[in-house]
Order: structure tokens, then sequence, then C-alpha cells
């Protein structure tokens, strides 16, 4: 399983606006599972998978992958990085939902050829 830049360089241009989001880190497994999701990490310091698909107009749907246990000195993923991916979610579902039908070798479908 590899590690595949995500976003298109259209997206990334729009997403690299989004002050908060500036320096972290956004890929998709070359061979992964349903439902269509991305990472995103803060090298070093968290990671969380966002799932596209079930991401709203009002909510981000996501969940940390890393680290496992957080502490009382945990400092993650922010309020205001959480909207404004949700926001850049909402303006380029479609594009990313794309790219990631395009770069993705659904796990599911080896098993069934």
């Amino acid at each position: 399983m590899g590690k595949i830049d995500c976003l298109s360089w259209a997206s990334f241009q729009s997403i690299a606006k989004l002050k908060s989001l500036k320096g972290l880190e956004f890929w998709f497994w070359s061979h992964d599972h349903i439902p269509p999701h991305f990472n995103v990490r803060r090298i070093g310091h968290w990671e969380i998978k966002v799932n596209i698909d079930l991401t709203t107009a009002d909510k981000l749907s996501w969940q940390y992958t890393y680290p496992k246990k957080r502490g009382k000195r945990f400092h993650g993923f922010t309020g205001q990085q959480e909207r404004q991916l949700n926001e850049f979610i909402k303006t380029n579902r479609d594009r990313v939902l794309l790219e990631w039908e395009q770069k993705v070798c659904v796990s599911e479908n080896l098993n069934n050829a």
C-alpha cells in the first residue's frame, strides 16, 4: 500500500489559502477501503481520517488515527482547522471524490476480481 498525494494542484491552491491548514499533509493510500476518505497529518503531532461522503454542510466527519492515547497536554486538530477543512470539502467535494476514485484501488473490489 503506497501513499499518494491527495488533492490536485487546483484543490491544493484553494486549500493553501486557508491559513490554519498550512503545513498539514494530505494523502490517500493507494489501496484502501470505502467509504471514500483521505488522511491529514500535522507531522509529529496528530493524524486524522476525513470521511468525504459522511461530511455534511454542518459537520466534518473525522477521527484521530494518531496518537491513539491523547493526554492532558495533547494539542490536536483545532476548531478553526475543522471549520476550514469542512468549508473546503463543501466547496470541492466532487473534485476530491473524483480524485479518490481515480487514485485509490478499493481493497474490497480486489477480492471479487
